[in-house]
């Protein structure tokens, strides 16, 4: 066995141990192995909510531009789902509420401002089915963007 020691016959604990030191000695390995594992879940943790963190900025950067989680899964190398799921566990949402309620927000501030034309926000924000724009606005505003700048 490279050991020098003929089969069945190599010293085991209990040969250089008593009970009280074996004892002494498993509760030192178990801590070892709890204490390391725990270190490699909070170094996974702390990944994943950079990466979510990291994602979201990146939506934040780019709401106004055609976002789909193809392109978020292509850009950080990542599966689609993979993507959804550390989005939800970060901000608590999926992308695509994500994504709406960065562009409605931006599109409310906007048209608070009063500079520019309701559909020249919606492209700005990065709708270009304008009708879809409105329904999206109404929904999460519960008015149009036409009497939310009456308001």
């Amino acid at each position: 066995d490279g050991w020098g020691f003929a089969p069945g016959a190599a010293p085991t604990l209990e040969t250089y141990m008593d009970e009280s030191n074996r004892k002494t000695l498993l509760q030192a390995l178990r801590k070892a192995l709890l204490y390391g594992g725990n270190q490699q879940l909070d170094l996974h943790v702390s990944r994943n909510q950079k990466i979510g963190e990291e994602i979201e900025a990146y939506i934040r950067e780019n709401y106004a531009n055609d976002l789909s989680l193809d392109s978020l899964a292509e850009q950080f190398r990542i599966s689609k789902t993979y993507v959804n799921r550390l989005l939800k566990n970060h901000t608590g949402k999926s992308f695509l509420e994500t994504l709406t309620d960065i562009r409605m927000a931006k599109a409310k501030n906007l048209i608070q401002e009063g500079e520019y034309k309701v559909y020249e926000i919606a492209e700005m924000v990065g709708y270009r089915d304008f009708s879809y724009f409105i329904r999206v606005f109404k929904k999460k505003y519960g008015t149009t963007p036409n009497n939310y700048k009456k308001i």
